[in-house]
């Protein structure tokens, strides 16, 4: 779905922040393949210590899509067709949340 919508469209971004990357790094994933080959569309950053909060899980769409996982350890989650009062706020978090997160050096592609 993400390679997908990254080829939608040449103005489509998709930014994830995540607060470990011991896993990707040990195990690898698919996004991290697709950061690799499209990196001028898909960027993945590690949250600071600072905002490395308890925060539920949450994808934003556009500023108005929400899908909601209050608990971290549960497989449901909420949508939220059009919800733009609690996306803009939540919006707002993330700005604030990727300006202060960096890329892990870890997660760089070795080439040869």
């Amino acid at each position: 779905a993400v390679v997908a919508l990254v080829h939608s469209s040449q103005l489509s971004t998709v930014r994830l922040l995540v607060r470990d990357t011991r896993a990707i790094r040990e195990h690898g994933h698919r996004l991290l393949k697709l950061c690799h080959h499209a990196n001028e569309h898909v960027s993945i950053r590690k949250i600071t210590l600072a905002s490395n909060t308890k925060q539920p899980a949450y994808l934003i769409v556009d500023d108005k899509g929400l899908l909601f996982r209050p608990d971290s350890n549960a497989l449901s989650a909420i949508g939220y067709l059009d919800y733009r009062a609690r996306v803009k706020t939540l919006l707002a978090d993330l700005d604030l949340m990727w300006n202060v997160a960096y890329q892990d050096h870890n997660l760089r592609q070795m080439t040869m």
